[in-house]
């Protein structure tokens, strides 16, 4: 997947295509499926062709997410979602998700493991929601406690773009990085992201260019060091970031850190065997939720 996400279908090298085993490993990869997401920003308005360009790189990852596709557009952003359905498959739980008066809408790849303890707070603040799905919490959070409010609550495996009508375009990616988020920035005119690098070259959004300091940690470490890319202008969202991107300007900025090592309140406990066991269990059962059926791999 990290192959798939880096290169892609343009196997792009650094001196014309990556090799034959590489190629295969990502035609290989092309079978692993989960949503992708896509988008332009332009905070001036949009251009003529982003919403057909933000197409292109939704449809350039439609091995991601074969259930559906969903587009949304205003004056300033264009939105795409490829979906696969893993939880409330009905059409409530399509993407782009909005609140109630279109203002927020959300494109997300990823599962929330706590959505429903949060849904249950939201309802009883008086949110309504249209869907059974943990998209619609990032929708609704975001309004109940701001962006890092909301970040500091999830529990899961996520990379979302946010897009708030009156403020501007959110980029956030899960503390440790599982899910994976690319952006090109056109100096103060225009932001484009998606899941994969690929989508970005395809559709024109950023040049078809080896980025070549991307070299040297390829070849020492089997992998390029974010927040570079295989693609020139192309950066990573690293884990635990989020972007906020208006009027012309990107701000990153970090919403979570390991830390320094400390002892944890298992280790502190006189049963930690136990409380690791209990622990290991709940992480467990809510990693099993789905409408779909689940395969377990040991």
């Amino acid at each position: 997947a990290a192959i798939l996400d880096q290169f892609g279908a343009s196997a792009l090298d650094f001196g014309g295509r990556l090799p034959h085993l590489v190629g295969a490993t990502i035609r290989e990869a092309h079978l692993i499926r989960m949503c992708g997401i896509a988008g332009i920003f332009r905070p001036g308005g949009l251009a003529p062709g982003d919403a057909e360009a933000v197409a292109r790189m939704t449809d350039a990852q439609i091995h991601r997410g074969p259930d559906a596709e969903g587009c949304y557009q205003d004056d300033r952003v264009a939105l795409g979602h490829r979906r696969l359905a893993i939880l409330d498959l009905s059409e409530a739980g399509r993407q782009p998700m909005g609140n109630e008066d279109g203002s927020i809408q959300v494109v997300y790849n990823g599962e929330i493991y706590n959505y429903q303890e949060l849904r249950g707070e939201l309802l009883a603040d008086g949110h309504v929601f249209r869907s059974n799905s943990d998209t619609e919490v990032l929708v609704h959070g975001y309004e109940q406690w701001g962006i890092e409010g909301l970040l500091r609550r999830l529990r899961g495996m996520f990379a979302f773009g946010l897009y708030d009508r009156h403020s501007g375009l959110i980029l956030a990616r899960d503390r440790l990085g599982i899910k994976p988020l690319y952006y090109y920035q056109e100096g103060t005119a225009r932001l484009a992201f998606a899941s994969e690098v690929k989508a970005l070259v395809r559709c024109g959004a950023a040049p078809d260019e080896a980025e070549r300091e991307a070299l040297p940690g390829f070849l020492l470490f089997g992998s390029v060091p974010s927040p570079l890319t295989t693609v020139k202008g192309v950066l990573c969202l690293l884990p635990g970031h989020y972007a906020l991107a208006a009027d012309g300007r990107v701000q990153v900025k970090r919403y979570w850190d390991l830390g320094p090592s400390s002892p944890s309140d298992v280790s502190k406990s006189d049963r930690p065997m136990e409380e690791l066991g209990a622990l290991l269990a709940r992480a467990s059962r809510e990693h099993l939720l789905s409408d779909v059926p689940l395969g377990v791999f040991l």
